[in-house]
């Protein structure tokens, strides 16, 4: 793995990361490589701008499968702290399940915030907190969206979804004890 960062006028930042790691699966050997670039630029103390795009090429047997995602996001944070906010969208292809993309993504808090795209489509998560003053009481939520425009049917089996949406939701309260 090689990584560099580049620190721009205006506190803005650009790092570049490229891994390339080559491993045996069954009988065969595969080689993967990921190429990710990250540029942050902050608007304000309390509005901030940041895209990824992500790039991973998958060779095994002679056979190439490879996918990207393009992802921006906004930060927003009150200077008090009170209010949280963070959206991210994010569009992927990859020609297949070998070629997937794990992006990280705002989450809850003690949660861990990677999902893993693979086939044609787009994805939105919202997150949102509130604190009480006294900063005992918070309360999150987390709304994300994903369309496949590659299928009409999501999983398989019991958990199989019947649609080219998933929907998730999370909700968090948080009390704290003196």
């Amino acid at each position: 793995m090689v990584q560099t960062r580049w620190q721009l006028p205006q506190h803005q930042t650009l790092t570049l990361r490229y891994r390339a790691k080559s491993k045996e699966r069954s009988d065969r050997r595969y080689l993967s490589h990921r190429l990710r670039a990250t540029y942050v630029h902050p608007l304000s103390l309390t509005w901030q701008l940041q895209g990824v795009a992500m790039y991973h090429l998958f060779h095994e047997n002679g056979a190439d499968s490879h996918g990207y995602v393009l992802a921006p996001r906004a930060d927003y944070r009150q200077r008090e702290g009170r209010w949280r906010a963070s959206l991210m969208a994010m569009w992927f292809y990859t020609t297949d399940f070998d070629a997937r993309l794990f992006v990280y993504e705002p989450s809850l808090a003690q949660t861990f915030g990677l999902v893993s795209l693979y086939g044609r489509g787009e994805r939105l998560a919202l997150t949102m907190r509130w604190q009480a003053a006294d900063r005992r009481l918070s309360v999150q939520g987390k709304l994300g969206l994903t369309h496949y425009d590659d299928r009409n049917a999501i999983s398989s089996g019991p958990t199989q979804i019947r649609s080219a949406w998933k929907t998730d939701l999370q909700l968090q309260l948080v009390y704290r004890l003196k």
